[in-house]
């Protein structure tokens, strides 16, 4: 079983493969900021062909640090989107539901399928009872309680669930009104500078990096990114 290391002695290791440190203060501090292991998981680009542990002649502790805090700016942009889609999805599916079906859409058993429906209305319900949400409270507190309306349902969700309620939708119809118009940001957040601030973060990438992930060459010019 291996010993556990310090900081110290594990940059010493990592000179000992191949890697150039040129600053073992800085690369200290930053393991103790990002556990070894997890920084460790970006050094694959910089290996020695067929080599699991060194490093080609040239590569540097600050290359593999730059290409973890690479992953993590675009995670974080990522994330902004994701976000974004989130919430418009959820608003979306309460809304077109509520319009076609009423305020309780969501325990209409016609609009969905019913071999996924029924588990997934069985979690809900329990998610309902045991919520501590002011929209949701709001409903079962009331003398006497009702039912939530979909509109609030969509905000207690998590987002299996979410996927899970458009999965099981019977109609293709009510899907594509639900997704209708949907082109990344451009439709949720008209304002939103998204594609252009990813694309100009890439860009100040070196080209190992895009190329690694597997952008097609010229990616930049396509027109999702105009």
């Amino acid at each position: 079983m291996k010993l556990p290391k310090t900081n110290e002695e594990l940059v010493k290791l990592l000179e000992a493969r191949g890697l150039t440190v040129d600053d073992s203060v800085d690369a200290i501090r930053k393991l103790s900021e990002c556990h070894y292991y997890r920084l460790l998981a970006y050094r694959f680009p910089f290996l020695e062909v067929g080599s699991t542990d060194i490093f080609r002649a040239g590569t540097r502790f600050c290359d593999i640090w730059n290409l973890y805090v690479f992953d993590r700016k675009l995670r974080l942009l990522l994330m902004n989107a994701i976000e974004r889609l989130e919430v418009s999805l959820r608003s979306r599916w309460a809304y077109v539901l509520s319009l076609e079906y009423g305020t309780l859409a969501y325990e209409n058993a016609e609009i969905h399928q019913n071999k996924i429906f029924a588990q997934l209305l069985k979690e809900v319900k329990r998610s309902i009872i045991l919520s501590k949400e002011p929209c949701i409270r709001h409903f079962l507190d009331a003398k006497p309680p009702q039912r939530p309306p979909i509109w609030a349902i969509c905000e207690i969700l998590t987002e299996g669930q979410l996927i899970s309620f458009l999965n099981c939708l019977s109609q293709k119809q009510l899907k594509q009104k639900i997704f209708k118009g949907y082109v990344l940001l451009r439709v949720i957040a008209p304002q939103s500078s998204w594609e252009r601030t990813v694309k100009q973060f890439v860009l100040q990438q070196p080209a190992f990096i895009p190329n690694g992930m597997g952008f097609p060459e010229n990616w930049e010019t396509l027109p999702l990114w105009k």
